[in-house]
Parts: C-alpha cells; sequence; structure tokens
C-alpha cells in the first residue's frame, strides 16, 4: 500500500463512535472546537499549526453548534509557501453548474435533556415517540431544537443496555446515553436496512509533511471519513458496498495568518471542486460523486444569544435552503452557512 500502514478492523469490530446517529457524532468530534453547550456559536478564525491533530474536523452541525474555521496556517516542508494551493480544474464538478438537488431540514422546540442527565436516554427516547417530535432527530448538545431531514429516514428506536455497544452492527446507531457511564443507551436502525459493512482503519501522522500522501492512499481504498483520534493515530472509517466511494484529499498551506476573507474564498474554491474539510488543513472529495458544497455568510446574532424560537425561525428559513450553520467568523454578527448539492452519500457529506 505504497508503505503506508493501514489497520482495517471490520464489522463488530469497528466500535461504537463509527455508527453514532449523525448528531452525535458531530458532537462527539467537535465538542472540543465548539466548546460544547447546545445551540451556541462557535469560536470565530482561530489558528490551527499545520498538522496538528487536537483540534476536531470543522463541519455543519445541524443544531447550529459550530466549529471553527482554520486560520494562521504554517508552511511544512515541500509545500508551497504562496499558499495558492487550489483543487485541480480537471476534477470535481464545475463551479458554472447549476443549482443542485440538497436535503431540506426542518426544525421543531422540542423537551431540552441535557446529556449529563443520569436518566437522558429513558427521556430522549420518551421525547422522539410523541407525535409532534415524529421523524425528528435529537442532538446531545443540550438543546430544545430538533430537525427533521427531507428526504427522510425511517428508523425503528429501541432502549438496550451498554454492553450492547460493543456488538451492534453496521446498521445499528447509538443515539444517546447518559455521559456519567451508566444507565441505558438509546439506539436505532433504519426501517429499510442498506446493505454495507464497515470498516475502520488507522493512519500515522507523523511525520506531517508525509501525511497528505498517506491520507491519499487511504482515500482511494475508500477510507473518507475521520471517526476518531487515538494519540498520533487518526482513525478512518468506510463503507464495503455496491459501489464503494473512493476520495482524493488536498491540503492548504499558508505562510502568513488568514483572515475571513482569504479562508472563505478558500473554502468556496474548495466546495466548488467537491472538497469539504476534513480535518485541520486537510480537505476531502469522493471522487466518485459530484457534490458541491455552497458557503454563505449570513447577518445574524450570534445563536447563543438567541432564544430558542428565534434560533428555529432562523434555521428554518436557511433550512428550507438547504442551509446549515457551518460556523462563525471574527464578526460575532455574521455566520457561516453551508449548502451541500448533489450529494449521493449523506453518510460522506454529513447533514
Amino acid at each position: 500500500m505504497d508503505e503506508v500502514e493501514l489497520s482495517v478492523h471490520r464489522g463488530r469490530e469497528s466500535r461504537a463512535p463509527a455508527r453514532c446517529a449523525l448528531a452525535s457524532c458531530a458532537a462527539t468530534l467537535i465538542l472540543a472546537a465548539c466548546g460544547g453547550g447546545g445551540g451556541g456559536g462557535g469560536a470565530a478564525l482561530t489558528s490551527v499549526p499545520s498538522g496538528a491533530a487536537s483540534q476536531g474536523p470543522v463541519g455543519t452541525h445541524a443544531n447550529g453548534g459550530q466549529s471553527s474555521l482554520a486560520s494562521d496556517l504554517n508552511t511544512s516542508p515541500g509545500s508551497s509557501p504562496s499558499g495558492n494551493t487550489t483543487p485541480s480544474e480537471s476534477v470535481g464538478p464545475s463551479s458554472n453548474q447549476g443549482p443542485g438537488a440538497f436535503t431540506k431540514y426542518t426544525f421543531k422546540i422540542g423537551p431540552l435533556i441535557s446529556y449529563f442527565d443520569p436518566d437522558v436516554a429513558r427521556k430522549v427516547l420518551a421525547a422522539l415517540a410523541t407525535p409532534e417530535l415524529k421523524g425528528y432527530q435529537y442532538d446531545p448538545l443540550e438543546s430544545p431544537v430538533y430537525v427533521k431531514t427531507d428526504p427522510t429516514v425511517e428508523y425503528t428506536y429501541w432502549l438496550g443496555t451498554r454492553s450492547e455497544m460493543n456488538s451492534i452492527d453496521s446498521q445499528t446507531e447509538i443515539v444517546s446515553l447518559a455521559f456519567d457511564g451508566t444507565g441505558p443507551v438509546v439506539f436505532r436502525r433504519p426501517v429499510v436496512p442498506e446493505s454495507y459493512v464497515n470498516e475502520t482503519a488507522s493512519i500515522d501522522i507523523q511525520p506531517p509533511d508525509q501525511l497528505l500522501n498517506r491520507l491519499k492512499v487511504a482515500g482511494q481504498q475508500g477510507f473518507c471519513k475521520i471517526i476518531g483520534i487515538d494519540g498520533p493515530n487518526w482513525r478512518l472509517s468506510r463503507r464495503i458496498e455496491a459501489n464503494p466511494a473512493s476520495c482524493d484529499f488536498q491540503e492548504w498551506l499558508t505562510d502568513h495568518p488568514v483572515g475571513d476573507e482569504e479562508a472563505l474564498q478558500k473554502i468556496r474554491e474548495f466546495g466548488a471542486a467537491g472538497y469539504k474539510r476534513f480535518m485541520n488543513n486537510y480537505y476531502v472529495r469522493d471522487t466518485t460523486q459530484n457534490a458541491r458544497y455552497i458557503y454563505e455568510v449570513v447577518d445574524q446574532p450570534p445563536l447563543a444569544n438567541m432564544t430558542a424560537e428565534e434560533q428555529v425561525a432562523i434555521l428554518n428559513k436557511m433550512g428550507a435552503t438547504g442551509a446549515l450553520s457551518y460556523s462563525s467568523t471574527s464578526d460575532p454578527n455574521k455566520t457561516v452557512y453551508r449548502r451541500t448539492l448533489d450529494c449521493t452519500r449523506r453518510w460522506f457529506c454529513g447533514w
């Protein structure tokens, strides 16, 4: 494998973090970057050293919780000091394409259930069973705002024990569990299951100047999604299915501090070519589909300063057009939203 070692685990050996519900996965991976807190605005543009593995992946969060964009990116050996690393024009979707297909999002206020509540699982299951929240999903970032997607996937929910987390299959996801390590767990499974098996693999991030090549080799084999960090290793996952994904990675490095304008211009360039933020200064594209990512800056107060009703109003307005809150900026009254177009793999593109 071009001197890149991947320790692959299939099916039951790929543990729960690879198969948590979408909102739960996002929360698990970006809590550190967001600082927790439901619906709150995330950090403004912050510094991320090249090759660092301490920051969680930046990404769209259905409930308005925001992580930060990269800034102050440093140049590593072998990279272009100009910082003009741009996706190749010969691959990926054209930025001149017309409107594409997108998922619509509807938000509703429901019970506020803290993930520190030892009885959180039972309360979440009860809330999702109410007629008012049928088809909606619970977000663990301590917010009373629930979300529903269109098109949607129907799920069967049930209460199980923590020991079951070590033996669930690829189709089963963890929805909610108490952070104190006790109590039951809410699981869910699609009513109409798909045919795939999850596999996970680990790659060493050291030395940094070899990481991009390792990611590219892993991506060609379908390892396109990061699911965790184990010391100096990143844990990636792929789906073994009839038409599997295959991914390419790009790296953006600069030798100067990056402001909002430059950062937005760069993510828009990457997004038009089908690349989305993967981790730190790395971007990923599924080469088997023509997904695109559109970023829009919206004038609004920080979500943390809004009432739940105010949050739902703006989230529904943007969600109707396929846009979800993506990141804050240095201006606390401006928020970046992202639309994902023509994505055929929600597990890859995210919400």
